[in-house]
């Protein structure tokens, strides 16, 4: 597992600059945190200038800037797989855990693009199962954590209170946010909140980036279909689960729509697809949650285990050698 985590930094470290994504944004970063010191202020979040600064201090190669950050990410997936184990209460593998992420073409746009969000996404994701599991100070201080490297993941905090509630009446509140994102009502809602208490909450999201630079700009119907057919998926998977284990599947289904209620809410602006990306994130974290509840014979588990580890391992690095090429 070692072997491989240092193997993964070191193909990601050296990817091209001009690949097409942001690699060169995080390179020119680097480069003016390193000229501009303390001076910098700009507005990339608090804890990500830090992690950059203390990056520079170590060296001055971009190259080791990368596999830091790439480093950081799979620490922060440690530690949410240690807390999603201790809720799953059955033997579970890290390396079947890493397998599921290294299918998902989310996790890698973590590592190579969206790096500030992929490094608040795990931690974001760790306070919301905290505050389902109860432990409220930790699920607060990860929360805070989680927000010096991308601030968005705030507007997760006034939802989490939706694991409380029953599954069910979940799935009722979850349709209704969904049915009110394409026809505008979510919209209206938050301007109308916004304006009420004065924060310029809908003119930060509506105008996000408003310098020329588009791109997913408010609903898209291919992003909505995606996230909602996962939700299906997930909540018609509840009948193959280990019967007293349904429950607990239960959550994580609702944390994944907690999730994706916040771009049905707030994906009404420049990038709206941003208010998405950790509810996709979560995506092969279910998938895991799932595989390792299925009620299905041990031997054969096992065996789809391994196969599973060879394709995703081939899969993850067949995806970074194309960027390499």
């Amino acid at each position: 597992m070692v072997l491989l985590f240092f193997y993964s930094s070191y193909e990601i470290s050296i990817r091209p600059l001009y690949s097409p994504d942001d690699t060169y944004s995080y390179y020119s970063f680097f480069n003016l945190l390193n000229v501009l010191g303390e001076n910098y202020d700009g507005r990339f979040e608090f804890l990500f200038v830090k992690l950059t600064r203390i990056s520079i201090y170590i060296s001055e190669n971009y190259k080791v800037y990368f596999a830091i950050l790439f480093f950081c990410l799979n620490l922060f997936y440690i530690f949410l797989y240690r807390e999603v184990k201790k809720t799953l209460l059955v033997n579970t593998s890290i390396l079947l855990f890493f397998c599921f992420l290294f299918l998902s073409g989310w996790y890698y746009t973590s590592a190579v693009n969206g790096i500030r969000q992929g490094l608040a996404t795990p931690l974001a994701i760790l306070s919301v199962i905290y505050f389902t599991n109860k432990k409220y100070i930790k699920s607060l201080i990860f929360m805070t954590i989680s927000a010096g490297f991308h601030l968005s993941t705030v507007l997760i905090i006034p939802f989490v209170f939706l694991t409380k509630i029953r599954y069910k009446n979940f799935v009722y509140v979850f349709a209704l946010c969904a049915l009110f994102y394409p026809i505008g009502v979510n919209e209206l809602i938050v301007k109308f909140i916004s304006d009420l208490l004065g924060i310029g909450l809908y003119e930060s999201i509506k105008y996000y980036l408003d310098n020329g630079l588009k791109g997913w700009i408010g609903f898209h119907s291919i992003l909505f279909i995606y996230s909602i057919f996962w939700f299906i998926i997930f909540h018609l998977s509840r009948r193959f689960v280990i019967k007293d284990k349904v429950i607990i599947f239960e959550k994580f289904i609702m944390i994944y729509g907690i999730l994706c209620m916040i771009y049905f809410i707030f994906g009404f602006g420049n990038f709206s697809n941003r208010y998405a990306f950790t509810a996709w994130c979560f995506i092969p974290i279910v998938q895991y949650v799932f595989f390792q509840l299925l009620s299905i014979n041990k031997t054969l588990k096992f065996c789809l285990s391994y196969f599973l580890l060879i394709i995703s391992f081939f899969i993850f690095m067949l995806r970074i050698r194309l960027i390499l090429s």
